[in-house]
């Protein structure tokens, strides 16, 4: 009986302890999956709002460059002229103006250039000697990637802006592709086509990368298409992509102090972090991660509720214990009763039988025997005495 009881009370346990190490664990991960959703949220908003300055200033870019006039890409042109006859040669009678980008540097450019025939000019040329080699430099290595400026070709031939989404949307959830298409819509606005009359039509100012052969580094170069007089040409910004990485990043450094902007130079699907205005990803860098508290509400009563089961165990084992050790008391104690009383029941019981069968005919030995059953009787009574102050005491406690 006590080996049954004591494996009934470990099974008890244990089922009690696996059932509620269950309950902990499903607790653990569920609370731990809440606070990487919680995080992937705000790791995502914070994306978001980062990906809005940057955009915008490259927007402001973008719009600043397309919105310049055909003419202005060469160093000097006649004033006073039609918009749409600039194009012509500068006769003994016109008055030559020098272009903007001849005298006044623009932010983030490193040239302003324009190809047509073959050969790259630029209204930069006279203060800037030095970037005309690699302007042509930079023209060999447009004629390698002469398949994706053909892609502008129908873009120019229907005179509608190029989509600002240059690469597959699939696998971008629906929160971050509808952040994007905002921005994406933005960027189209700076880059939209303008239409003059049928001689001149200037396409959109698209961005790209080529590859630098003196170092390998990417460039980034602004391109648009120029038909003047059905004679096609390009007009192009090669962008100094160092500082204005640099100038993008300091508009977010509170939100991502180790971000960088990554070129997207391949077709791969974009993510979230893609730009919308230049080919561009935004790569937040490592952060600190906050750390959460060691003890979360559901941890604290995950530690309760085990800290009041371990106690119930305990106090039931101890009970359970007691009350093990009272039974054996009680048997060892009933069982001394038991043999207390045999003896004098066993010699007053015989010696009753053989005064009652006249079996003693000696009055000296009749009277042993009377003093006998008398001292047993007195000790049978003394027994009963102690059974029964014991029952009493019991009772009490």
């Amino acid at each position: 009986m006590k080996r049954l009881t004591i494996v009934i009370y470990i099974v008890c346990v244990v089922l009690v302890l696996d059932a509620l190490a269950w309950v902990t664990w499903h607790t653990v991960n569920l609370e731990r999956r809440e606070r990487d959703a919680t995080r992937s949220a705000t790791s995502a908003n914070e994306l978001a709002l980062a990906l809005w300055p940057l955009d915008e200033q490259a927007n402001t870019i973008i719009r600043r460059e397309a919105s310049r006039p055909y003419f202005q890409f060469s160093a000097f042109y006649p004033a006073g002229r039609p918009y749409s006859e600039m194009w012509r040669p500068v006769g003994p009678e016109d008055r030559v103006v020098a272009s903007p980008l001849f005298t006044e540097a623009a932010e983030f450019v490193k040239l302003h250039f324009e190809v047509a025939g073959g050969v790259v000019t630029s209204p930069q040329v006279p203060a800037r000697e030095r970037w005309v080699e690699i302007a042509q430099t930079l023209w060999d290595l447009i004629r390698e990637r002469e398949s994706l400026l053909y892609e502008l070709e129908p873009l120019v031939a229907d005179l509608s802006p190029p989509p600002s989404d240059w690469m597959p949307r699939e696998g971008i959830s629906q929160s971050f592709q509808q952040d994007y298409d905002i921005r994406a819509q933005s960027a189209e606005r700076s880059r939209l086509v303008e239409t003059v009359e049928p001689r001149v039509e200037v396409g959109a100012m698209v961005p790209f990368w080529v590859e630098n052969p003196s170092d390998g580094t990417p460039e980034l170069i602004l391109v648009r298409r120029v038909s003047i007089n059905k004679e096609e040409r390009l007009q192009g910004v090669w962008l100094d992509w160092p500082t204005l990485e640099q100038s993008l990043l300091a508009s977010i450094v509170e939100l991502f102090p180790l971000a960088v902007l990554r070129p997207v130079t391949t077709d791969a699907p974009p993510d979230a972090a893609m730009l919308a205005s230049i080919p561009a990803m935004l790569v937040p860098g490592d952060r600190p991660i906050a750390s959460s508290p060691m003890l979360s509400p559901a941890r604290r009563s995950l530690l309760v509720t085990w800290a009041a089961v371990i106690a119930a165990i305990g106090a039931i084992g101890i009970v359970l214990r007691a009350s093990m050790s009272l039974s054996e008391r009680r048997g060892r104690f009933v069982s001394a009763v038991t043999h207390e009383l045999r003896t004098p029941m066993t010699t007053f019981c015989l010696y009753s039988q053989m005064l009652a069968d006249g079996m003693v005919r000696d009055e000296s030995t009749r009277d042993e025997y009377l003093q006998t059953l008398k001292r047993e009787s007195e000790r049978l009574a003394e027994i009963v005495e102690n059974v029964l102050a014991y029952a009493r005491l019991t009772q009490k406690s």
